[in-house]
């Protein structure tokens, strides 16, 4: 009877520690550079002479505007990615008078 346990016992650590594992999970790009993306990439070769309202129209307000004189300007945007771990949002209850 001791040695069935034991199998079992044995079945459940085992299923339990390959459960464990999968679960475990490492994100595609695991670098501290962030590598260009194809779509900007892209979008430097096909963005080429479209107005200042399409740009905006299509990608729009930049984080910060740079006047480079005769050159233009630099519209840089700022994208967070979250990498690697859990974002949980909690919603806020007031009680009582505030």
């Amino acid at each position: 009877m001791t040695s069935f346990h034991t199998r079992k016992l044995a079945l459940l650590l085992l299923s339990s520690s390959a459960a464990i594992l999968s679960s475990c999970v490492m994100p595609d790009d695991t670098s501290s550079t962030a590598k260009e993306d194809a779509t900007a990439a892209a979008a430097r070769k096909e963005m080429v002479g479209l107005s200042e309202a399409d740009i905006r129209m299509c990608a729009g307000f930049p984080t910060a505007t740079a006047d480079v004189g005769k050159s233009g300007q630099i519209w840089p945007y700022q994208r967070v990615v979250q990498r690697g771990n859990l974002n949980i949002v909690v919603p806020t209850v007031a009680i009582g008078p505030v």
